[in-house]
């Protein structure tokens, strides 16, 4: 039960109260997930961020030299919404359901939620984005991936997005019951083609799985310095790889979104055949964008 709501005016002042009430408390930006069934703990104070978004400009999204700077405070439909953030993280900010939800969820609480079938975090680290994070000691800057599963005393305060080099996208797509569900899968590729038509430096996420999204290295070895195998052998390819990974039992971790299981929205060999066609397809996407970038030049 929360006995008290706190409003902080600057960031120091947040971290002196988290620092001070430890896990007594929670931090609060959107409230979507902290006030959602979801959210197991029961925190006695609430730290409320919101005073820190023009205070601390932790509600702005900016262009920088290479790179976009978002906010942790930010929301979702801020993202779809400016033509700064890139368009493959416009895209997957638009995946995520509903309008509403989006209106008020921030990037930074979406991150620190780290739900295994998170909309953005797979599209986060296929462009290779890192988070600024603010603790007990000075602030830090780590990769995406790194981050995940990090103390709940780190606050993130920004998100780096680094603008997609020359001759590379990324894409991505997810599977989900209704238009209004949790996404059951989330997957996220980018990688650039060489002047023969091979696969470069290739980053591949899948979410839904595990606790957090997975980066894919397997699949992306197999990948690396060949060109794309027609679609149906790629999908068969893939699911030989992915199907290990969505076996029952094979996570043994609690999560937020369930690991893949027989349910209303189909069996877990129907969700790894999902799995294998949702990846391959974005692998044909991203490539079918370079190709046409190029003038029909692979």
């Amino acid at each position: 039960m929360v006995e008290q709501f706190h409003r902080p005016a600057t960031l120091r002042e947040a971290l002196r109260l988290k620092r001070l009430l430890k896990t007594k408390s929670a931090y609060l930006a959107g409230g979507t997930f902290v006030n959602s069934k979801d959210f197991s703990l029961r925190p006695a104070h609430l730290i409320s961020l919101d005073g820190l978004a023009s205070a601390e400009g932790l509600g702005r999204i900016e262009a920088k030299a290479g790179r976009v700077v978002v906010g942790a405070l930010c929301t979702i439909q801020q993202l779809i919404e400016s033509e700064t953030v890139p368009a493959p993280l416009r895209a997957a900010a638009a995946r995520v359901s509903s309008r509403n939800v989006r209106n008020a969820a921030t990037l930074g609480g979406h991150l620190a939620a780290n739900k295994s079938c998170s909309d953005l975090i797979p599209m986060l680290i296929a462009l290779g984005a890192k988070v600024q994070v603010s603790g007990a000691g000075r602030a830090k800057i780590v990769a995406v991936d790194e981050h995940l599963g990090s103390s709940g005393d780190l606050l993130i305060t920004r998100i780096i997005v680094p603008k997609l080099a020359r001759g590379r996208t990324a894409a991505g797509r997810n599977l989900r019951a209704s238009a209004n569900a949790l996404s059951v899968l989330n997957v996220a590729a980018s990688f650039q083609l060489s002047k023969t038509g091979c696969v470069e430096a290739p980053v591949v996420v899948l979410a839904g799985r595990s606790y957090r999204a997975l980066r894919l290295t397997a699949v992306e070895l197999e990948l690396e310095g060949k060109p794309l195998p027609p679609i149906d052998e790629l999908q068969g390819r893939l699911l030989k790889r992915l199907g290990p990974l969505l076996k029952p039992g094979a996570c043994r971790a609690s999560c937020v979104c369930p690991c893949p299981k027989n349910d209303l929205g189909g069996s877990v060999e129907f969700k790894q055949y999902q799995a294998a066609a949702l990846l391959a397809q974005t692998l044909v996407q991203v490539r079918d964008e370079l190709v046409a970038r190029s003038g029909g030049r692979s």
